[in-house]
């Protein structure tokens, strides 16, 4: 088990484990007014706390495990390919053998960044909307309010 699959799941019994004991305390309370709002409110922090373990857990760094030779190896193509003037370096293999994140950590390094003005990040399936690309190319660039998004991608 990995580590980051060990802390997964760790936080999830801890998760479960607040749940189940504010569930049991909110239908116990002998006094619904007085202590059911006490109970109600442990339940309601201990489960804002879920909420907060669970955004720093999601927004941590996707880094691969054991990846370096290949991120590094993948970095210097990109980096020869560039200097090369050519714009892209296919990475290519299996389905979930980590290709998009190592694709993203290339992007975002920064000998990569420096070359560019923007850099913008698109994924693209075997069945593709040339519009939703743009779209989310676009997103990715400047950030846009979730309704106009919508309204852009409707019209």
């Amino acid at each position: 088990m990995t580590d980051l699959e060990a802390r997964i799941k760790g936080f999830a019994n801890v998760a479960e484990d607040k749940i189940e004991f504010g569930l049991s305390e909110a239908m116990i309370a002998e006094d619904e007014i007085r202590r059911g709002k006490k109970t109600h409110e442990k339940l309601r922090e201990g489960l804002q706390q879920v909420a907060k373990d669970i955004d720093t857990l999601v927004s941590k760094k996707n880094n691969m495990v054991g990846r370096d030779k290949e991120r590094k190896g993948c970095l210097k193509n990109s980096e020869e390919a560039l200097q090369m003037n050519s714009k892209s370096s296919p990475i290519v293999g299996m389905g979930g053998i980590g290709k998009t994140t190592l694709a993203k950590q290339v992007l975002h390094h920064p000998s990569i960044q420096s070359r560019f003005d923007v850099c913008a990040w698109a994924t693209i399936s075997k069945e593709y909307n040339v519009r939703d690309i743009l779209l989310s190319l676009l997103q990715s660039i400047i950030k846009i309010d979730d309704n106009v998004y919508m309204e852009l991608k409707q019209s």
